[in-house]
């Protein structure tokens, strides 16, 4: 799938990560891509995405007076061009199929990079953050494992939704990416305790408390490996046991962003320009000391666009990312949730691409819903029928209330 692939590279403009032999592959497969949108005739669809993406366009006004436009330009480009494309072929993919097709297509390449992960990982160190996930570093790597026990709930069934489910929410926590398991966690706990049958709920409250109960004594043995030493020092800052390491650090990324936003309110300090306007206490610079790493963003998108754009246009920019309230029971909705939880903790806003690409889905789909003729074709009917669905595992069948 072309939304998959793009989503999963992460970059429209060239990425030195993507390249071989001197050439920008990612760059040159996201031209391929826009080619065969023409070529299809799929064009129309992406002139109505770049119309009801119009307010990002408020974003890049703020390059104007940014003091590092080139990294602003390029984190707006690839928010904007890859999700114009990325929708464009997921929407044209639930037009020929239907949601619950995609989404299991989704599922199945997602299931091929984790076991390729796996296989990866088993022979360069299973628990070593430093290792890749095969083709993906952590946090991209468990943004799409994220995504793929989500969709697991609405497109499987029986036994194997949750043994789905469980399998991607497990890969999200192998990354120790605290940003997408604090978002696959709350979102699968909403999912079992408030759109699952009263067993399943039951199951996630006899889990949940014997989680809880049992983890104080496993946490002294896991303690050794960094891997897993990266979750156990969140509850250290939950019980009150200590610093925190990048919890501390995304504190005090936050509480920066908001002297910048109350010192830039109207205007910000430009797109791109986070990083030359921060002051962050000493403490996070000696704890990056040992790293090759300086903070461009504040791993906070909402933050991010708020303090670079400043906050008038920065809410109208953020629009978008919100469409899929209006339907907010639709199965993709509750992707679009989980990730703005992870951009509330981790990455930057190109990385929101995700998320954004999502939202127009849900948009799209309940304008055909609405205003589409739904008894023209199978193809309509199934639009109006996957928005409030609790399932597309057993989807409704024709003339069902």
């Amino acid at each position: 799938m072309a939304a998959f692939a793009l989503l999963s590279l992460g970059h429209a403009l060239p990425d030195p990560r993507t390249e071989a032999l001197g050439l920008p592959l990612n760059t040159i497969a996201f031209g391929l891509f826009c080619l065969s949108i023409v070529a299809t005739g799929h064009s129309r669809v992406a002139l109505i995405l770049a119309v009801m993406l119009a307010p990002l366009h408020l974003m890049a006004l703020s390059l104007l007076w940014s003091e590092n436009p080139d990294y602003g330009a390029t984190k707006w480009i690839n928010l904007y061009a890859l999700t114009i494309v990325s929708a464009t072929f997921l929407f044209s993919a639930v037009q020929l199929t239907s949601l619950r097709s995609v989404f299991r297509m989704w599922i199945t390449l997602c299931a091929v990079l984790l076991v390729a992960a796996v296989l990866y990982r088993l022979q360069r160190g299973f628990f070593d953050r430093d290792v890749s996930f095969a083709v993906h570093g952590p946090i991209t790597f468990a943004r799409q494992m994220g995504i793929a026990a989500v969709m697991s709930f609405f497109a499987l069934d029986g036994y194997r939704r949750w043994v789905s489910v469980l399998a991607f929410s497990a890969a999200v926590a192998w990354t120790a990416s605290k940003g997408p398991l604090l978002a696959i966690v709350t979102v699968i706990m909403y999912l079992a305790l408030f759109r699952a049958t009263i067993t399943v709920r039951l199951v996630t409250i006899a889990i949940i408390a014997a989680i809880v109960a049992s983890f104080p004594f496993a946490v002294e043995p896991l303690r050794g490996e960094p891997t897993l030493a990266r979750l156990i020092e969140v509850y250290d800052h939950i019980m009150g046991q200590g610093a925190a390491g990048s919890i501390e650090d995304r504190a005090e990324l936050s509480r920066s962003t908001l002297e910048i936003i109350r010192e830039n309110p109207f205007f910000g300090v430009g797109l791109g320009g986070w990083g030359t306007a921060v002051v962050l206490d000493q403490s996070v610079w000696d704890r990056l000391a040992d790293y090759d790493y300086v903070y461009k963003y504040p791993h906070n998108m909402f933050l991010e666009v708020l303090s670079e754009v400043g906050v008038p246009l920065g809410l109208v920019s953020l629009l978008p990312f919100f469409y899929f309230l209006i339907a907010p029971r639709h199965p993709a909705a509750m992707i679009c949730a989980f990730g703005l939880i992870c951009q509330s903790a981790s990455g930057d806003l190109q990385d929101g691409a995700n998320s954004l690409t999502f939202a127009m889905i849900v948009a799209l789909t309940w304008v055909r819903s609405r205003f589409a003729d739904t008894a023209s074709t199978p193809s309509a009917r199934n639009f109006g029928e996957q928005l409030n669905s609790t399932t597309l595992a057993h989807p409704p069948t024709a003339g069902a209330p």
